[in-house]
């Protein structure tokens, strides 16, 4: 798993709310956690800005142990997205 994925689903966040997050498309954080489309660098930036983990570090693999984590929790998620500070 990615960490982009690994970090998404940490903080409980679906796809939709890591894209509002990001400022990007649904899609494109689709394509990304998929491995189908590799982001550019200014993509990267605002997903690290979004997840609060450096951009290098977004398309590096988690230990399987580490992914097995945070699938298996077990809680409910708050997927919502709050608003961000200061936009209108």
């Amino acid at each position: 798993m990615l960490r982009i994925k690994y970090e998404r689903l940490r903080l409980g966040w679906n796809q939709t709310a890591l894209a509002y997050h990001a400022r990007m498309s649904v899609g494109d954080i689709s394509r990304i956690e998929s491995g189908r489309l590799r982001p550019y660098p200014s993509q990267l930036e605002k997903l690290g800005a979004a997840l609060t983990v450096q951009a290098d570090a977004l398309l590096k693999d988690v230990p399987a142990e580490k992914a097995e984590a945070v699938l298996n929790r077990g809680e409910r998620w708050d997927c919502s997205a709050p608003p961000l500070a200061g936009v209108a």
